[in-house]
């Protein structure tokens, strides 16, 4: 049986996420946000984040929850110093 859990508890297991892991590599991707970084993203890197941001260009508006943005914002914070970019 599949158990749902909250978004602080999915915070929480990705606090410890690496970014030498493919998902921690992927995650690192999605969220970044330096354009210099952007600008020297291999063919594959800019591959994954156009997918990535063409996903969230078609998720309709009302499907994320006002909650679930400072949850985001959180993630985002998590994210960046996780990376080395906070």
């Amino acid at each position: 049986m599949e158990e749902d859990i909250t978004n602080a508890e999915y915070t929480k297991l990705l606090i410890g996420l690496s970014g030498d892991t493919p998902l921690g590599y992927v995650v690192g991707i999605r969220s970044e946000k330096d354009s210099k970084r952007i600008k020297q993203f291999t063919a594959q890197e800019r591959k994954i984040r156009a997918d990535w941001l063409r996903y969230l260009a078609q998720k309709p508006q009302k499907d994320v929850p006002q909650s679930d943005e400072a949850n985001a914002d959180k993630m985002r914070m998590i994210l960046s110093s996780l990376f080395g970019k906070g």
